[in-house]
């Protein structure tokens, strides 16, 4: 139904629900259209450091209520009912609660899987598939009817490695924590190394949105500038010159000139004055000398 494939996503309250009765009827026997409807998953998870709050998955017909692969994952509360009246599930080896063995860090508090036991024909692996690494803590598993149809509360992905509920009563069973392995030092600095990557790689694109932002303002205020002024085609020749290299230091040599001709005719004019000054000095002072 849903997947997520981006990084720091926060999920907040979804409830995922393939239809286990609708128009048809409510009673179990009475199936109706929505089973005809392709539901694999309720909801799989890609990216990495999604964060979820209050997730419920139910009743998809064709494989695991969740799926998840990114890493890094957290989940506080969660709950899944299995589909029950679909006869051949629990042979399938689906789970409610499935993290895939290539996850290295994943952590969840408060998650339970149920399931009404009246029509299904084999009872169902585990209720909670999990790599070896994962920290999950305080675990349920439901059972409504007359038998008790999860074989295991967690397995350790594909292996023999699983693990039996503490307590039960009467028909909730309870664990207080998934018995998992902690990480080696290497693959903690490895996790550490993505994470780092990731921020980088966060933060250069980041940058270039704000760059393509702030390019795209100034268009803008360009266009609002500019307004009904026609704007020369490329293939025009002026056009080419000013917009090259050559068309924008034109402007400056011309600057520099009129500065340098506005200068030359100060110097000029001071130059004449003192001439003049000095000039009718001198024939003051010959006047006196000739008296």
């Amino acid at each position: 139904m849903v997947e997520i494939n981006s990084d720091n996503v926060v999920l907040d309250h979804l409830w995922l629900w393939h239809a286990d009765h609708d128009d048809c009827g409510t009673d179990l026997p009475n199936k109706g259209p929505s089973d005809k409807c392709f539901s694999k998953h309720g909801i799989v998870v890609n990216g990495r450091r999604v964060t979820s709050y209050g997730l419920a998955s139910e009743h998809t017909p064709k494989g695991h209520m969740l799926v998840w692969n990114g890493e890094e994952g957290n989940v506080h509360f969660y709950q899944s009912e299995i589909p029950y009246h679909q006869e051949d599930w629990g042979a399938k080896g689906y789970a409610g609660y499935y993290v895939a063995p290539h996850v290295r860090k994943h952590l969840a508090h408060g998650v339970g899987v149920y399931i009404i036991a009246f029509e299904l024909k084999e009872s169902i692996r585990s209720a909670f598939i999990l790599p070896k690494y994962a920290q999950v803590y305080n675990m349920f598993n439901v059972t409504i009817g007359p038998k008790a149809l999860f074989r295991n509360l967690a397995c350790v992905d594909d292996t023999d490695t699983c693990y039996q509920t503490e307590k039960c009563s009467p028909m909730r069973c309870y664990r207080a924590a998934f018995p998992f392995e902690k990480l080696p030092p290497a693959i903690v600095q490895e996790l550490k190394g993505e994470k780092l990557k990731a921020e980088q790689r966060a933060k250069r694109e980041k940058a270039k949105e704000g760059s393509e932002k702030r390019k795209e303002t100034k268009e803008i205020i360009r266009d609002e500038v500019l307004g009904v002024l026609p704007v020369l085609p490329e293939k025009d020749g002026i056009h080419r010159l000013a917009s090259s290299p050559l068309g924008h230091a034109v402007p400056l040599c011309v600057g520099l000139l009129i500065v340098g001709a506005v200068a030359t005719r100060v110097t000029t004019f001071a130059l004449q004055w003192r001439t003049r000054h000095v000039s009718s000095r001198e024939w003051a002072l010959s006047e006196e000398l000739s008296e």
